[in-house]
C-alpha cells in the first residue's frame, strides 16, 4: 500500500489516519475534504473518488486477480450504516449521521461490485466508538489508537473481505 485518498481528512479518524500515514512509508497522499454538511458528504466523496479511478485501473493492470493491498478503496464507516444491523441496534438519534453513512456503504459497494471486473478492490471499515466531536470524550480509544489499528487491519486483509463491513474495534481483520 502505498497511495492513498483519504476523504474527510480535515477532523476525525480520516485526520488521524492522515498522520498515521504521514509517519509511515507511503508514496502518494491525497487528503481532501469538503465543507459541506453530512447530507452532501456523499456525492463529494463518489467526486472525489472519479479522477484517482483511473490511477487505481492502472495499478490494477498487471494483476491477474483483485488485490486489495495493490488497487483498493476503503471507506471508514460504522456498523450504523448496516441496513441489517439497524434492527438490533438499542437506539440511536442522530438520523442525518446514521443516514450518510448508509450512503456511503452502499456507494460503496456499487462502486466495488461495478468495478470488481477491473480488479479494483472496496472494504469497508468500522472503527468503533471513538474519542472524537461526534464521538465525545467518553469514548474509550483515541482517534490516533483507531488510525492505527485501521492500517494495521489495512496491512492484514484478505481479498475475501471486498465490499464487506468489517468491524476493526478489536484489532483484528
Amino acid at each position: 500500500m502505498k497511495s492513498f485518498v483519504i476523504t474527510g481528512a480535515n477532523r476525525g479518524v480520516s485526520y488521524g489516519f492522515v498522520r498515521q500515514l504521514l509517519a509511515s512509508t507511503v508514496d502518494h497522499l491525497f487528503a481532501t475534504y469538503c465543507q459541506s454538511g453530512r447530507s452532501e458528504t456523499i456525492l463529494s466523496t463518489s467526486s472525489i473518488l472519479r479522477p484517482f479511478l483511473s490511477l487505481l485501473e492502472k495499478s490494477a493492470l498487471q494483476l491477474k486477480q483483485p488485490d486489495l493491498k495493490q488497487s483498493s478503496v476503503v471507506n471508514i464507516l460504522s456498523i450504523i450504516s448496516s441496513l441489517e444491523l439497524a434492527k438490533s441496534l438499542l437506539y440511536y438519534y442522530d438520523y442525518d449521521y446514521q443516514c450518510s453513512k448508509a450512503a456511503l456503504n452502499m456507494l460503496t459497494i456499487c462502486m466495488g461490485k461495478d468495478l470488481d471486473r477491473k480488479k479494483i478492490c472496496f472494504s469497508l471499515r468500522h472503527p468503533g466508538w471513538v474519542k472524537t466531536e461526534t464521538g465525545t470524550d467518553k469514548a474509550p480509544p483515541t482517534i490516533d489508537a483507531v488510525a492505527k489499528n485501521i492500517l494495521e487491519c489495512l496491512q492484514a486483509m484478505t481479498n475475501e473481505r471486498h465490499c464487506k463491513l468489517i468491524d476493526t474495534c478489536d484489532g483484528k481483520n
